[in-house]
Protein backbone atom coordinates (compact mmCIF):
# COMPACT_ATOMS: atom_id res chain seq x y z
CA UNK A 1 0.00 0.00 0.00
CA UNK A 2 1.46 3.56 -1.13
CA UNK A 3 2.47 5.41 2.08
CA UNK A 4 0.50 8.53 0.89
CA UNK A 5 -2.76 7.08 -0.09
CA UNK A 6 -4.36 5.13 2.68
CA UNK A 7 -7.14 2.65 0.86
CA UNK A 8 -10.59 3.77 3.03
CA UNK A 9 -12.82 2.43 0.67
CA UNK A 10 -13.11 0.66 -2.64
CA UNK A 11 -15.53 1.07 -5.03
CA UNK A 12 -16.20 1.22 -9.01
CA UNK A 13 -19.37 2.59 -10.25
CA UNK A 14 -21.02 0.21 -12.65
CA UNK A 15 -23.83 2.49 -14.24
CA UNK A 16 -22.92 4.13 -16.89
CA UNK A 17 -23.12 7.58 -17.04
CA UNK A 18 -25.89 9.74 -18.35
CA UNK A 19 -25.61 11.60 -22.11
CA UNK A 20 -24.33 14.65 -21.38
CA UNK A 21 -20.47 14.97 -20.90
CA UNK A 22 -19.17 15.84 -17.15
CA UNK A 23 -16.69 17.72 -16.12
CA UNK A 24 -12.60 17.41 -17.51
CA UNK A 25 -10.09 19.16 -16.47
CA UNK A 26 -10.38 22.60 -17.66
CA UNK A 27 -8.56 24.37 -20.66
CA UNK A 28 -9.61 21.42 -22.81
CA UNK A 29 -9.09 23.39 -26.21
CA UNK A 30 -7.41 26.22 -26.15
CA UNK A 31 -6.45 28.84 -29.19
CA UNK A 32 -4.38 31.56 -30.14
CA UNK A 33 -5.18 35.15 -29.33
CA UNK A 34 -5.21 36.39 -33.16
CA UNK A 35 -5.12 35.04 -36.65
CA UNK A 36 -4.21 37.48 -39.92
CA UNK A 37 -6.27 36.12 -42.01
CA UNK A 38 -4.59 36.37 -45.99
CA UNK A 39 -7.74 35.82 -47.76
CA UNK A 40 -11.38 36.95 -47.77
CA UNK A 41 -13.36 34.74 -45.46
CA UNK A 42 -16.43 33.68 -44.71
CA UNK A 43 -18.30 34.56 -41.99
CA UNK A 44 -20.82 32.43 -39.61
CA UNK A 45 -23.68 33.55 -37.32
CA UNK A 46 -23.18 29.75 -36.01
CA UNK A 47 -20.79 27.11 -36.05
CA UNK A 48 -22.04 25.31 -38.58
CA UNK A 49 -22.20 25.60 -42.60
CA UNK A 50 -25.98 26.72 -42.57
CA UNK A 51 -25.57 29.72 -40.37
CA UNK A 52 -24.39 31.33 -43.10
CA UNK A 53 -23.82 35.17 -42.62
CA UNK A 54 -24.01 38.47 -45.18
CA UNK A 55 -20.54 38.99 -43.74
CA UNK A 56 -17.60 38.45 -45.37
CA UNK A 57 -13.79 39.48 -43.40
CA UNK A 58 -11.05 41.34 -45.81
CA UNK A 59 -7.66 40.17 -45.47
CA UNK A 60 -6.53 41.50 -42.08
CA UNK A 61 -5.95 40.51 -38.20
CA UNK A 62 -8.76 39.30 -36.07
CA UNK A 63 -8.75 38.52 -32.43
CA UNK A 64 -10.08 35.17 -31.54
CA UNK A 65 -12.87 34.99 -28.88
CA UNK A 66 -13.16 31.29 -28.54
CA UNK A 67 -13.28 28.05 -29.91
CA UNK A 68 -15.60 24.97 -30.92
CA UNK A 69 -14.59 22.12 -28.59
CA UNK A 70 -15.28 19.47 -31.45
CA UNK A 71 -12.13 20.12 -33.54
CA UNK A 72 -12.27 18.43 -36.76
CA UNK A 73 -9.63 15.61 -37.63
CA UNK A 74 -9.74 17.10 -41.48
CA UNK A 75 -7.94 20.14 -39.86
CA UNK A 76 -10.43 22.44 -40.23
CA UNK A 77 -11.91 24.27 -36.94
CA UNK A 78 -14.36 26.90 -35.91
CA UNK A 79 -13.00 29.95 -34.67
CA UNK A 80 -14.82 32.58 -32.74
CA UNK A 81 -13.89 35.76 -33.89
CA UNK A 82 -14.42 39.64 -33.04
CA UNK A 83 -15.47 41.72 -35.93
CA UNK A 84 -17.48 44.80 -35.90
CA UNK A 85 -21.20 43.27 -36.30
CA UNK A 86 -20.21 41.95 -33.04
CA UNK A 87 -18.72 37.98 -32.31
CA UNK A 88 -19.02 35.80 -35.55
CA UNK A 89 -17.78 32.35 -36.19
CA UNK A 90 -15.79 31.59 -39.25
CA UNK A 91 -13.87 28.42 -40.50
CA UNK A 92 -9.96 27.84 -40.85
CA UNK A 93 -8.03 24.96 -41.51
CA UNK A 94 -4.19 24.20 -40.13
CA UNK A 95 -2.79 25.87 -42.88
CA UNK A 96 -4.24 28.96 -42.59
CA UNK A 97 -1.71 29.56 -39.07
CA UNK A 98 1.29 28.77 -41.42
CA UNK A 99 3.89 31.75 -40.05
CA UNK A 100 2.23 32.79 -36.87
CA UNK A 101 3.71 31.11 -34.14
CA UNK A 102 2.61 32.69 -30.75
CA UNK A 103 4.60 31.73 -27.49
CA UNK A 104 3.22 29.66 -25.00
CA UNK A 105 4.74 29.20 -21.55
CA UNK A 106 2.77 26.27 -20.36
CA UNK A 107 2.82 22.57 -19.33
CA UNK A 108 0.81 19.46 -21.04
CA UNK A 109 -0.38 16.69 -19.86
CA UNK A 110 -0.55 13.90 -22.58
CA UNK A 111 -2.95 11.64 -21.15
CA UNK A 112 -3.00 8.89 -23.93
CA UNK A 113 -0.55 7.65 -26.76
CA UNK A 114 0.45 11.13 -28.55
CA UNK A 115 1.43 11.04 -31.99
CA UNK A 116 4.11 14.13 -33.41
CA UNK A 117 4.44 15.78 -36.01
CA UNK A 118 6.81 17.79 -38.03
CA UNK A 119 4.89 20.64 -39.04
CA UNK A 120 1.59 21.97 -37.44
CA UNK A 121 -0.72 20.59 -40.34
CA UNK A 122 -2.31 17.38 -41.05
CA UNK A 123 0.01 16.18 -43.20
CA UNK A 124 3.23 16.74 -41.00
CA UNK A 125 2.36 13.90 -39.02
CA UNK A 126 4.98 11.11 -38.15
CA UNK A 127 5.00 7.59 -36.98
CA UNK A 128 6.74 8.38 -33.93
CA UNK A 129 4.02 8.89 -30.57
CA UNK A 130 4.86 9.96 -27.30
CA UNK A 131 3.63 7.74 -24.04
CA UNK A 132 1.70 9.81 -21.47
CA UNK A 133 3.74 12.43 -19.67
CA UNK A 134 3.80 16.02 -19.16
CA UNK A 135 5.62 18.03 -21.47
CA UNK A 136 6.74 21.74 -21.79
CA UNK A 137 5.10 23.63 -24.52
CA UNK A 138 7.12 26.40 -26.34
CA UNK A 139 4.38 27.84 -28.93
CA UNK A 140 1.11 27.91 -30.36
CA UNK A 141 -0.32 27.91 -34.09
CA UNK A 142 -3.81 27.15 -34.40
CA UNK A 143 -4.71 23.53 -33.55
CA UNK A 144 -0.98 22.58 -32.57
CA UNK A 145 1.10 23.13 -30.08
CA UNK A 146 4.85 23.07 -30.20
CA UNK A 147 7.01 20.99 -27.86
CA UNK A 148 10.55 20.52 -27.31
CA UNK A 149 11.67 16.44 -27.50
CA UNK A 150 14.38 14.23 -28.14
CA UNK A 151 14.11 14.47 -31.60
CA UNK A 152 14.40 18.13 -31.49
CA UNK A 153 11.37 20.58 -31.98
CA UNK A 154 8.32 18.74 -32.43
CA UNK A 155 4.42 19.36 -32.85
CA UNK A 156 0.75 17.72 -31.06
CA UNK A 157 -2.72 18.51 -32.25
CA UNK A 158 -4.87 19.89 -29.84
CA UNK A 159 -7.37 16.98 -28.58
CA UNK A 160 -9.07 15.94 -25.80
CA UNK A 161 -6.56 13.88 -24.75
CA UNK A 162 -4.27 16.80 -23.37
CA UNK A 163 -4.40 18.52 -20.05
CA UNK A 164 -3.33 22.01 -20.24
CA UNK A 165 -2.31 24.60 -18.34
CA UNK A 166 -0.64 21.67 -15.72
CA UNK A 167 0.99 23.68 -12.65
CA UNK A 168 4.44 21.30 -11.84
CA UNK A 169 4.73 22.24 -8.77
CA UNK A 170 4.25 19.74 -6.03
CA UNK A 171 1.70 20.40 -3.38
CA UNK A 172 -0.11 18.26 0.02
CA UNK A 173 -3.74 17.99 -0.52
CA UNK A 174 -6.32 17.80 2.10
CA UNK A 175 -9.01 15.48 1.24
CA UNK A 176 -11.75 16.14 3.67
CA UNK A 177 -14.51 14.02 2.68
CA UNK A 178 -14.35 10.27 0.75
CA UNK A 179 -13.10 10.82 -2.80
CA UNK A 180 -13.31 8.72 -5.59
CA UNK A 181 -9.96 8.15 -7.50
CA UNK A 182 -10.02 8.57 -11.38
CA UNK A 183 -7.84 7.07 -14.41
CA UNK A 184 -7.72 10.42 -15.66
CA UNK A 185 -8.77 13.82 -15.03
CA UNK A 186 -12.20 13.46 -15.96
CA UNK A 187 -15.48 12.86 -14.40
CA UNK A 188 -16.61 10.46 -17.25
CA UNK A 189 -13.50 8.39 -16.96
CA UNK A 190 -13.60 5.14 -14.41
CA UNK A 191 -13.45 5.22 -10.91
CA UNK A 192 -10.40 2.89 -9.42
CA UNK A 193 -10.87 3.27 -5.69
CA UNK A 194 -12.19 6.24 -2.92
CA UNK A 195 -9.97 7.54 -0.53
CA UNK A 196 -11.00 7.79 3.21
CA UNK A 197 -10.48 12.19 4.73
CA UNK A 198 -6.50 12.49 4.63
CA UNK A 199 -3.57 14.19 3.19
CA UNK A 200 -2.21 13.26 -0.08
CA UNK A 201 0.64 14.79 -2.08
CA UNK A 202 0.42 16.01 -5.71
CA UNK A 203 2.80 16.42 -8.14
CA UNK A 204 0.56 18.30 -10.86
CA UNK A 205 -2.57 20.12 -11.09
CA UNK A 206 -4.64 21.53 -13.00
CA UNK A 207 -8.68 23.01 -13.77
CA UNK A 208 -9.17 21.22 -10.18
CA UNK A 209 -7.86 18.15 -10.54
CA UNK A 210 -5.11 16.84 -9.26
CA UNK A 211 -2.17 14.37 -10.16
CA UNK A 212 -1.48 11.44 -7.28
CA UNK A 213 0.72 8.68 -6.78
CA UNK A 214 -1.24 5.86 -5.58
CA UNK A 215 -0.64 2.03 -4.69
CA UNK A 216 -2.18 1.35 -8.10
CA UNK A 217 0.04 3.94 -10.23
CA UNK A 218 -0.12 7.97 -10.87
CA UNK A 219 -4.18 8.60 -10.26
CA UNK A 220 -6.67 12.03 -10.26
CA UNK A 221 -8.71 12.83 -7.97
CA UNK A 222 -11.05 16.64 -7.92
CA UNK A 223 -11.60 17.51 -4.25
CA UNK A 224 -15.08 18.95 -5.72
CA UNK A 225 -15.77 15.37 -6.63
CA UNK A 226 -16.60 13.76 -2.86
CA UNK A 227 -18.53 13.08 -0.57
CA UNK A 228 -19.41 16.00 2.14
CA UNK A 229 -17.33 15.70 5.34
CA UNK A 230 -20.30 16.59 7.67
CA UNK A 231 -23.76 16.28 6.41
CA UNK A 232 -27.03 16.80 8.70
CA UNK A 233 -29.04 14.17 9.29
CA UNK A 234 -32.59 14.53 8.75
CA UNK A 235 -35.95 12.71 8.55
CA UNK A 236 -38.38 14.27 5.78
CA UNK A 237 -40.40 13.58 2.64
CA UNK A 238 -40.14 15.93 -0.07
CA UNK A 239 -41.78 15.68 -3.66
CA UNK A 240 -39.70 16.10 -6.26
CA UNK A 241 -41.85 17.62 -9.14
CA UNK A 242 -40.07 17.06 -12.08
CA UNK A 243 -37.40 14.39 -13.43
CA UNK A 244 -34.26 14.57 -11.48
CA UNK A 245 -30.73 13.45 -11.67
CA UNK A 246 -29.02 10.65 -8.80
CA UNK A 247 -25.47 11.60 -8.51
CA UNK A 248 -23.29 9.21 -6.01
CA UNK A 249 -21.33 12.66 -4.83
CA UNK A 250 -22.88 15.67 -4.52
CA UNK A 251 -21.29 17.80 -6.95
CA UNK A 252 -22.41 18.46 -10.47
CA UNK A 253 -19.02 17.48 -11.78
CA UNK A 254 -19.53 14.11 -10.68
CA UNK A 255 -21.31 11.52 -13.43
CA UNK A 256 -24.60 10.76 -12.91
CA UNK A 257 -25.58 7.57 -12.42
CA UNK A 258 -29.73 8.80 -13.73
CA UNK A 259 -32.72 10.28 -13.64
CA UNK A 260 -35.60 9.46 -11.29
CA UNK A 261 -39.28 10.44 -12.13
CA UNK A 262 -41.70 12.53 -10.42
CA UNK A 263 -42.71 10.94 -7.09
CA UNK A 264 -42.20 11.55 -3.09
CA UNK A 265 -38.67 10.73 -1.54
CA UNK A 266 -37.42 10.39 2.01
CA UNK A 267 -34.40 12.51 2.93
CA UNK A 268 -32.47 10.98 5.39
CA UNK A 269 -29.31 14.10 4.84
CA UNK A 270 -28.45 17.10 3.73
CA UNK A 271 -25.72 19.43 2.87
CA UNK A 272 -26.20 22.73 1.62
CA UNK A 273 -29.01 22.59 -0.96
CA UNK A 274 -28.06 18.59 -2.24
CA UNK A 275 -30.13 16.10 -0.55
CA UNK A 276 -29.31 12.22 0.22
CA UNK A 277 -31.66 9.58 -0.20
CA UNK A 278 -31.60 5.65 -0.09
CA UNK A 279 -32.70 3.95 -3.05
CA UNK A 280 -33.50 0.42 -3.42
CA UNK A 281 -30.44 -0.84 -5.51
CA UNK A 282 -28.19 2.17 -5.63
CA UNK A 283 -28.10 2.77 -1.97
CA UNK A 284 -27.15 6.14 -0.46
CA UNK A 285 -27.74 8.76 -3.25
CA UNK A 286 -27.54 12.75 -3.89
CA UNK A 287 -29.92 14.82 -5.79
CA UNK A 288 -30.55 18.46 -5.74
CA UNK A 289 -34.04 19.39 -5.72
CA UNK A 290 -35.69 22.21 -8.18
CA UNK A 291 -38.21 23.63 -7.26
CA UNK A 292 -41.61 23.44 -9.54
CA UNK A 293 -41.32 26.66 -11.60
CA UNK A 294 -45.34 27.11 -11.23
CA UNK A 295 -45.16 27.34 -7.35
CA UNK A 296 -42.07 29.64 -7.02
CA UNK A 297 -42.26 32.62 -5.12
CA UNK A 298 -39.91 35.44 -5.95
CA UNK A 299 -37.66 36.91 -3.02
CA UNK A 300 -39.51 40.33 -1.51
CA UNK A 301 -36.61 42.77 -2.74
CA UNK A 302 -34.05 43.55 -0.87
CA UNK A 303 -30.47 44.13 -0.32
CA UNK A 304 -27.69 43.79 -3.55
CA UNK A 305 -25.22 41.66 -2.49
CA UNK A 306 -21.67 43.35 -2.94
CA UNK A 307 -19.39 41.42 -5.51
CA UNK A 308 -15.87 41.34 -4.83
CA UNK A 309 -14.25 41.76 -7.91
CA UNK A 310 -11.55 43.97 -9.17
CA UNK A 311 -11.04 46.33 -11.93
CA UNK A 312 -8.66 45.53 -14.68
CA UNK A 313 -7.76 47.24 -18.01
CA UNK A 314 -6.86 45.62 -21.56
CA UNK A 315 -5.65 47.50 -24.92
CA UNK A 316 -7.67 46.78 -27.54
CA UNK A 317 -6.82 46.93 -31.19
CA UNK A 318 -8.44 49.12 -33.42
CA UNK A 319 -11.00 48.44 -35.56
CA UNK A 320 -11.73 45.58 -33.52
CA UNK A 321 -14.90 47.41 -32.11
CA UNK A 322 -18.11 48.06 -33.34
CA UNK A 323 -21.71 48.27 -33.22
CA UNK A 324 -21.08 49.54 -29.25
CA UNK A 325 -22.68 53.37 -28.13
CA UNK A 326 -19.99 56.01 -28.79
CA UNK A 327 -17.69 56.83 -27.38
CA UNK A 328 -18.54 54.80 -23.99
CA UNK A 329 -19.83 51.79 -24.30
CA UNK A 330 -20.76 49.43 -21.13
CA UNK A 331 -21.74 45.33 -21.97
CA UNK A 332 -22.63 42.70 -20.16
CA UNK A 333 -20.70 38.97 -20.79
CA UNK A 334 -21.90 35.44 -19.40
CA UNK A 335 -19.69 32.35 -19.50
CA UNK A 336 -21.31 29.17 -19.36
CA UNK A 337 -24.10 29.42 -21.25
CA UNK A 338 -22.98 26.24 -23.93
CA UNK A 339 -25.04 23.13 -23.29
CA UNK A 340 -24.88 20.12 -25.22
CA UNK A 341 -28.24 19.64 -26.59
CA UNK A 342 -29.94 16.09 -27.03
CA UNK A 343 -28.88 15.88 -30.50
CA UNK A 344 -25.46 16.40 -30.11
CA UNK A 345 -25.28 19.74 -31.13
CA UNK A 346 -24.24 23.00 -29.39
CA UNK A 347 -26.94 24.96 -27.98
CA UNK A 348 -25.68 28.89 -26.78
CA UNK A 349 -27.99 30.72 -24.25
CA UNK A 350 -28.81 27.79 -21.54
CA UNK A 351 -27.16 26.30 -18.46
CA UNK A 352 -27.82 23.16 -16.50
CA UNK A 353 -29.58 23.74 -13.24
CA UNK A 354 -27.87 24.31 -9.99
CA UNK A 355 -24.21 25.28 -11.92
CA UNK A 356 -22.34 28.96 -11.64
CA UNK A 357 -22.74 31.27 -14.02
CA UNK A 358 -19.47 33.64 -14.31
CA UNK A 359 -20.88 37.22 -15.41
CA UNK A 360 -18.86 39.97 -16.78
CA UNK A 361 -18.74 43.65 -17.23
CA UNK A 362 -17.03 46.06 -19.21
CA UNK A 363 -16.85 49.40 -19.90
CA UNK A 364 -14.77 50.30 -23.46
CA UNK A 365 -14.10 53.83 -25.13
CA UNK A 366 -14.55 52.91 -28.48
CA UNK A 367 -13.35 55.81 -29.73
CA UNK A 368 -9.86 56.82 -30.70
CA UNK A 369 -9.36 59.67 -28.08
CA UNK A 370 -8.88 59.11 -24.15
CA UNK A 371 -12.15 59.29 -22.03
CA UNK A 372 -12.13 60.55 -18.39
CA UNK A 373 -14.25 59.74 -16.17
CA UNK A 374 -15.61 62.79 -13.77
CA UNK A 375 -16.38 60.77 -10.85
CA UNK A 376 -16.44 56.96 -10.24
CA UNK A 377 -18.63 54.96 -11.60
CA UNK A 378 -20.85 52.68 -10.16
CA UNK A 379 -22.95 49.62 -11.36
CA UNK A 380 -25.62 47.05 -9.96
CA UNK A 381 -26.09 43.48 -11.94
CA UNK A 382 -30.10 42.70 -11.97
CA UNK A 383 -31.20 39.38 -12.67
CA UNK A 384 -35.18 38.95 -13.28
CA UNK A 385 -37.03 35.81 -13.71
CA UNK A 386 -39.31 35.84 -17.03
CA UNK A 387 -42.95 34.41 -16.01
CA UNK A 388 -45.04 35.11 -18.47
CA UNK A 389 -45.86 38.56 -19.40
CA UNK A 390 -43.93 39.97 -16.33
CA UNK A 391 -40.20 39.84 -14.77
CA UNK A 392 -39.49 38.88 -11.10
CA UNK A 393 -36.23 40.14 -9.43
CA UNK A 394 -34.56 37.36 -8.26
CA UNK A 395 -30.92 38.41 -7.24
CA UNK A 396 -28.40 41.70 -7.94
CA UNK A 397 -24.96 42.35 -6.96
CA UNK A 398 -23.32 45.45 -6.57
CA UNK A 399 -20.01 46.29 -8.14
CA UNK A 400 -17.12 47.50 -6.92
CA UNK A 401 -16.96 51.58 -7.98
CA UNK A 402 -14.55 51.88 -11.04
CA UNK A 403 -12.87 55.18 -9.65
CA UNK A 404 -12.54 58.50 -11.34
CA UNK A 405 -10.14 57.96 -14.40
CA UNK A 406 -8.96 58.58 -17.89
CA UNK A 407 -9.67 55.19 -20.40
CA UNK A 408 -6.88 55.48 -23.57
CA UNK A 409 -8.78 55.70 -26.77
CA UNK A 410 -9.79 51.48 -27.88
CA UNK A 411 -9.03 50.84 -24.06
CA UNK A 412 -11.26 48.82 -22.05
CA UNK A 413 -12.12 48.44 -18.28
CA UNK A 414 -13.35 45.04 -17.47
CA UNK A 415 -14.40 43.07 -14.13
CA UNK A 416 -14.56 38.96 -15.13
CA UNK A 417 -15.92 36.02 -13.63
CA UNK A 418 -18.47 37.41 -11.11
CA UNK A 419 -19.94 33.80 -10.00
CA UNK A 420 -24.03 33.31 -9.76
CA UNK A 421 -24.64 30.23 -8.38
CA UNK A 422 -28.22 30.28 -9.20
CA UNK A 423 -29.69 31.25 -5.42
CA UNK A 424 -32.10 34.38 -5.27
CA UNK A 425 -31.63 36.89 -2.75
CA UNK A 426 -33.01 34.46 -0.05
CA UNK A 427 -30.45 31.81 -0.78
CA UNK A 428 -33.08 29.95 -2.43
CA UNK A 429 -32.21 27.66 -5.73
CA UNK A 430 -34.47 28.99 -8.72
CA UNK A 431 -36.69 27.21 -10.99
CA UNK A 432 -35.45 26.64 -14.16
CA UNK A 433 -36.57 28.97 -17.28
CA UNK A 434 -35.95 32.16 -19.08
CA UNK A 435 -34.17 34.90 -17.41
CA UNK A 436 -32.80 38.63 -18.12
CA UNK A 437 -29.78 39.91 -17.02
CA UNK A 438 -29.17 43.66 -16.65
CA UNK A 439 -26.85 46.14 -15.73
CA UNK A 440 -27.61 49.21 -14.38
CA UNK A 441 -25.73 52.76 -12.92
CA UNK A 442 -26.18 53.19 -9.46
CA UNK A 443 -26.23 56.73 -10.46
CA UNK A 444 -25.26 59.14 -13.68
CA UNK A 445 -21.77 58.26 -15.21
CA UNK A 446 -20.37 61.87 -16.86
CA UNK A 447 -17.40 61.70 -18.48
CA UNK A 448 -15.03 64.19 -21.09
CA UNK A 449 -14.10 63.58 -24.00
CA UNK A 450 -10.32 65.12 -24.79
CA UNK A 451 -11.37 66.10 -28.00
CA UNK A 452 -14.88 68.12 -27.25
CA UNK A 453 -13.35 71.47 -24.80
CA UNK A 454 -13.98 69.49 -21.29
CA UNK A 455 -17.78 69.39 -22.74
CA UNK A 456 -19.51 66.86 -19.85
CA UNK A 457 -21.44 64.56 -21.49
CA UNK A 458 -23.43 60.98 -20.11
CA UNK A 459 -23.32 57.40 -20.29
CA UNK A 460 -25.66 55.93 -22.09
CA UNK A 461 -27.44 52.83 -20.36
CA UNK A 462 -29.18 51.37 -23.32
CA UNK A 463 -29.30 49.46 -26.44
CA UNK A 464 -28.36 45.18 -26.04
CA UNK A 465 -25.15 45.22 -24.64
CA UNK A 466 -26.32 46.29 -21.16
CA UNK A 467 -28.58 43.04 -21.07
CA UNK A 468 -29.04 39.41 -22.21
CA UNK A 469 -30.75 36.76 -21.97
CA UNK A 470 -30.69 33.06 -20.96
CA UNK A 471 -32.00 29.75 -19.63
CA UNK A 472 -32.14 27.43 -16.87
CA UNK A 473 -32.58 23.93 -18.24
CA UNK A 474 -33.18 20.37 -16.70
CA UNK A 475 -29.84 18.83 -18.78
CA UNK A 476 -30.61 15.86 -21.04
CA UNK A 477 -30.09 12.79 -19.83
CA UNK A 478 -30.58 8.62 -19.71
CA UNK A 479 -32.97 7.58 -17.07
CA UNK A 480 -33.05 4.89 -14.25
CA UNK A 481 -34.17 1.70 -14.79
CA UNK A 482 -33.79 -1.54 -13.34
CA UNK A 483 -31.72 -2.86 -15.92
CA UNK A 484 -29.63 0.71 -15.57
CA UNK A 485 -30.34 3.45 -17.78
CA UNK A 486 -33.06 4.02 -19.90
CA UNK A 487 -33.76 6.49 -22.38
CA UNK A 488 -37.59 6.51 -22.60
CA UNK A 489 -38.88 7.39 -19.45
CA UNK A 490 -38.33 8.10 -15.63
CA UNK A 491 -38.31 5.41 -13.14
CA UNK A 492 -39.62 5.30 -9.14
CA UNK A 493 -37.33 4.74 -6.60
CA UNK A 494 -38.75 1.51 -5.35
CA UNK A 495 -39.37 -1.60 -6.93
Amino acid sequence: MHPLCKLGLISALLLLGAGVRQQEAEASFPYPSEVALKTETQVYEAPNERAVSDLRLSPQTVYIRGVEDSRGTDGVTWYLVNTWRGDKWIRLRDEDFAGQEQLAATHIALLAETPLYDRPDSGGRTRITLSPQTVPALAIAGSFYKIDTWLGEKWIRITGDLLLDVRTEEESLALTGVTPVFDRPDADSRVVAELTPQEVAAYESAGGWYHIPTWLGPKWVNPRIALPAKADDVSRTIGLTQETKLYRYPSFESKPLGIVAPQQVKVVGQAGNWVRIQSDWLGDVWLYPVPDPSAYRAPVEGQPQRVAAEWKFRQLEIGSLGGHTYPLSPSLQLEGLTLPGADGTIEIGAMPVGEALKLGVSLTNTSKQAVTLTGPAEFELQLYRMAGERKELVWKGLLPPLPATSIPGNGSYFLADIPWNQNDLDGNQVPQGSYLLQLHAVKPVDFVEASRDEEVRRLEMSGRFVWQTFGIVIAPGGYLGTGGLQSDQGRSLTR
